[in-house]
């Protein structure tokens, strides 16, 4: 199989697959739920949660490295989802719970050079065949000549 065709359904997936994810934590979120003060669990389902979103963030876009904004929204997110939580009534926001958030987007930002020593995954970050033409001449008119010096 061809790796490019690969990497191009993957990015498919991932992206169907983030939006699946977030219409389902949405819904989660907001669905009635018991009132806990604070529930380790529920904190786990959390870091989870961001650590899945994120990671299909990251692969859906591959020109959102972790140093762009997709991380950022995935945050405000959770706190979208802590304020539509305080006007239902049933369900109240909690800073805990965009703490828990921030630590599992933090938690794939740890872990994913570890993920990108695999091949695999290191070609879905690549973007060799993407890369500008303006870029492509800035490269080439900064070779070196025979003699050592740029062009």
């Amino acid at each position: 199989m061809n790796l490019a065709l690969f990497v191009a359904g993957f990015r498919v997936g991932a992206r169907l697959g983030l939006a699946i994810a977030l219409l389902v934590v949405t819904w989660l979120a907001l669905v009635p739920g018991p009132p806990v003060p604070f529930d380790a669990w529920d904190k786990l389902n959390h870091v989870a949660a961001f650590v899945v979103l994120s990671m299909l963030g990251d692969y859906a876009a591959p020109g959102l490295a972790w140093r762009k904004p997709v991380f950022g929204y995935l945050l405000l997110y959770g706190i979208l989802l802590e304020l539509l939580q305080s006007l239902t009534g049933y369900r109240y926001p909690e800073l805990w719970d965009v703490f828990a958030d921030a630590i599992g987007i933090a938690g794939f930002i740890a872990i994913r050079p570890l993920i990108n020593h695999f091949a695999l995954f290191r070609a879905l970050h690549s973007r060799k065949d993407e890369v500008p033409e303006q870029q492509q001449a800035g490269a080439e008119g900064c070779q070196e000549d025979s003699r050592g010096q740029g062009a």
